[in-house]
């Protein structure tokens, strides 16, 4: 039998009535929590599987970039800049934003193949390290500075 799967949402934004009433009227998401706010994220990235973000509409997600920081796996949809963070089969998997079948496929191969899961995480941990740590970012940003405005500029 398949292992039983616990998503906690955390986090107060405006979609979570609506997440709250969809996940409690499908059966396999009995296991669902609701945690809102969370003064300590780092605790619940440390004890997590994997990051899921099944976002309609996102911008840069902070929270995917720290998922990373802490090796999850990501599943994220193909909306905003989330595939710029999640690299496709090598972080964590990209699916459409209107197919949560795929996204439970996704979901279901990680919980499944260890192996998968291990080579995931350390890639989420690599990329951060080099795109996204700040002192990656910092570096990046005065390159392309650097690069726009002259080496004058370098303060």
């Amino acid at each position: 039998s398949k292992a039983q799967i616990q998503f906690t949402w955390f986090g107060s934004g405006s979609m979570l009535e609506v997440s709250r009433v969809k996940a409690t009227a499908i059966a396999e998401f009995a296991h669902a929590e609701f945690a809102g706010h969370v003064p300590s994220p780092e605790v619940e990235y440390v004890s997590a599987f994997l990051y899921l973000q099944p976002s309609s509409v996102e911008n840069m997600s902070l929270s995917v970039i720290e998922a990373l920081r802490f090796g999850l796996p990501a599943v994220v949809t193909n909306v905003g800049g989330l595939p710029e963070i999640v690299e496709n089969g090598i972080t964590g998997f990209v699916v459409p934003s209107d197919s949560p079948e795929l996204a439970a496929a996704a979901i279901i191969r990680l919980t499944e193949d260890s192996e998968l899961w291990s080579q995931m995480s350390q890639a989420s941990q690599a990329r951060y390290s080099k795109y996204f740590a700040p002192e990656s970012w910092g570096a990046a940003m005065s390159d392309l500075h650097n690069e726009v405005f002259g080496e004058q500029w370098n303060g």
